[in-house]
């Protein structure tokens, strides 16, 4: 049975990884902001702690260690979320321009240049298009659930919509 220091940074390693693991999903980004303060609180709460206490400095700045790599690593993961759905947004809001500057319109439905609501939802996640006109091309917010960027057509832009 692990005892003293080692049992500490066990148990924080866990909870660390579970951090990440609920953290990291996909429209859960926000939440790193709700846990930020009781961790900043913990932090703050270990690294007195080592200061005063020799012996536990090691095990303590591990501790700290492991949480900082994890908030870092969510972050990182709901960057690369972002990063690449735009990515995947822009490769589309491309094929409907090429649709329209061929055919004078924009397409009534994603179908017409190939993409299906699965393909649709496997790209972007939640995401929405519409035809009419103005065309409209929306998708959630990577890190935040019922916010969108939308795309308008006229300006050539992305659009934050906070809901």
């Amino acid at each position: 049975m692990l005892q003293g220091p080692k049992k500490k940074i066990y148990s924080t390693l866990f909870a660390a990884v579970l951090f990440v693991l609920f953290l990291g999903q996909r429209y859960a980004g926000f939440m790193l902001l709700l846990a930020a303060f009781p961790l900043a609180v913990w932090m703050l709460y270990v690294f007195g702690e080592a200061v005063t206490n020799p012996d536990l400095r090691k095990c303590q700045s591990i501790r700290i260690a492991i949480w900082l790599a994890a908030v870092g690593l969510v972050i990182g993961i709901h960057f690369a979320y972002h990063i690449t759905t735009r990515h995947k947004a822009d490769e589309m809001v491309s094929a409907i321009e090429n649709y329209r500057a061929q055919y004078g319109r924009y397409p009534a439905t994603l179908d017409e240049i190939g993409i299906d609501r699965q393909q649709l939802r496997a790209r972007l996640g939640m995401a929405y298009y519409s035809g009419k006109a103005p065309a409209l091309l929306a998708y959630g917010v990577t890190y935040v659930p019922f916010d969108t960027y939308d795309y308008d057509f006229e300006k050539k832009a992305w659009r934050y919509r906070a809901d």
